[in-house]
């Protein structure tokens, strides 16, 4: 197994899945290289594929894989919930223009302390300082009050906690609702608006896809389909 092959291995595990896009663009100078690759790693055992409801490809680690990076238990999605997290977490991570790095349970709980929150976060390079945005991904049904409802207890479960509440008070934890259509999104940002919630630290509303929209971002993304 080559570096590369370790970090594809790693980065598949800290994301529980990946894309072909997104391999792409982190580690390779060519779609045919990232096809290659891809291809040497599946037929070895490491890797598996499956498909999304749209019909694109995602891959995930097999137990062979992960007994390659020495993990006692192989990171997967569960679910079709766990499914939409993960992806939503990838995109937003990886794809956005600035870069994010998705925390693993231990660096969560080294730097959050060892009740840190069960939710994702994700770290970004602000300058001097970082900024850890703790991920929200609503299901395409959860209406915009439960949104809004559920923003709200997280907020002020954080500004209760000992620890997190100097990281909220700093705006140096933050929240990011990641959802798939533009119209939500915008609903979302004037409903946390009117709510209010900004005033106690920074809440963003990212597009991000779920499994049955991945194929019309990557379409709006590159102008052609290329993620199959």
């Amino acid at each position: 197994m080559t570096p590369r092959d370790e970090a594809i291995l790693r980065h598949i595990a800290r994301h529980r899945l990946s894309i072909r896009p997104v391999l792409q663009k982190l580690f390779f100078k060519s779609p045919d290289a990232a096809g290659n690759v891809i291809s040497r790693l599946l037929k070895a055992g490491l890797l598996e594929s499956s498909k999304f409801p749209d019909g694109f490809s995602y891959y995930q680690l097999t137990d062979q894989g992960a007994q390659a990076l020495g993990l006692n238990e192989t990171p997967r999605v569960r679910d079709e919930h766990g499914a939409h997290a993960a992806l939503a977490a990838l995109w937003f991570c990886a794809m956005d223009e600035e870069r994010r790095l998705l925390l693993t349970v231990p660096e969560e709980q080294e730097l959050l302390g060892v009740n840190a929150p069960g939710a994702a976060h994700c770290i970004q390079p602000a300058g001097e300082w970082s900024v850890l945005h703790e991920l929200y991904v609503p299901g395409p049904g959860t209406g915009e009050e439960n949104v809004i409802d559920r923003l709200k207890k997280r907020i002020e479960l954080r500004r209760k906690d000992p620890l997190l509440r100097d990281w909220i008070a700093s705006r140096n934890l933050g929240f990011a609702v990641l959802v798939e259509k533009e119209e939500r999104r915008q609903a979302l940002k004037n409903r946390i608006g009117k709510a209010e919630l900004r005033r106690f630290t920074s809440v963003v509303v990212e597009l991000a896809p779920g499994p049955a929209t991945l194929g019309t971002f990557l379409h709006d993304r590159n102008g052609r389909s290329n993620g199959s």
